[in-house]
């Protein structure tokens, strides 16, 4: 816990900012909400439940009187939610500094599919995390005037993975969960890694301006990982400790 209070004093000195945090009204998403609203930062709550989004907004309000937070309703499994939120966003705030694309899903029962039938679990962690940032650009979310931050929510969990054919793994439900959740994983570690390099995805080409970043949780107690025992969480916790890279938000 020192650890990462000592890394976040780092920048306990910024203030004024928007940050817009998807998943935000629980978890790794209620947690950086949280400490950017202690920060005098205001922040855009993008949530699939508005109305668990509102009440995380209530309970922050309770501790930060003056936060100033707004809930936007975001299903990463719906394109038409997205789109409708990137336009509400953009129409609301001149502005974002930084985007912490938190939310996504574990493990949902088999053969789900997103309101555009891909399979769910790649169809929430990676399409529509890819999906979000597409419309944002062509709102204008992203520009060349100032800095601008993503943060990407990855898992060494990637390291067990590997995708031979790109286009198959979009539309399988080859494998279990847990598989199915390792590739959605690789999948965003790549386009992270691809957007750092300043490289080319298709349609997707951020301006220079626009820092993307990866960062892995470890395991942490989240809405996602209440199905995995505590003597799981434990170690791996200890091995993941092991990584010099490895920052929970939360503890």
């Amino acid at each position: 816990m020192k650890r990462v209070e000592k890394y976040l004093s780092r920048y306990a000195n910024t203030q004024g900012k928007i940050f817009l945090v998807t998943g935000a009204n629980s978890g790794l998403g209620y947690a950086a909400t949280e400490h950017f609203v202690s920060l005098h930062h205001t922040v855009i709550m993008a949530c699939r439940n508005v109305n668990k989004g509102s009440e995380a907004k209530e309970a922050l309000l309770q501790k930060y009187p003056q936060a100033k937070l707004f809930v936007y309703a975001y299903d990463q499994a719906d394109f038409e939610s997205m789109n409708a939120c990137v336009n509400d966003i953009s129409r609301d705030f001149p502005h974002i500094d930084g985007f912490i694309l938190n939310a996504g899903i574990y493990h949902p029962r088999q053969g789900l599919k997103t309101k555009q039938d891909f399979p769910l679990t790649m169809g929430t962690n990676y399409l529509g995390v890819y999906y979000f940032l597409r419309k944002c650009l062509d709102k204008g979310l992203f520009v060349d005037t100032y800095e601008q931050r993503i943060v990407f929510v990855g898992s060494l969990s990637w390291y067990r993975v590997k995708i031979k054919k790109n286009e198959a793994v979009l539309t399988t439900f080859a494998g279990n969960n847990t598989a199915q959740y390792c590739r959605s994983k690789t999948a965003i570690g790549t386009l992270a890694y691809t957007l750092h390099q300043r490289e080319v995805i298709h349609d997707l080409t951020l301006p220079k301006t626009v820092k993307a970043t990866l960062m892995h949780p470890g395991i942490t107690s989240t809405n996602s990982t209440v199905i995995i025992s505590p003597q799981i969480i434990r170690l791996q916790n200890r091995s993941l400790g092991r990584y010099p890279f490895t920052l929970p938000l939360v503890v």
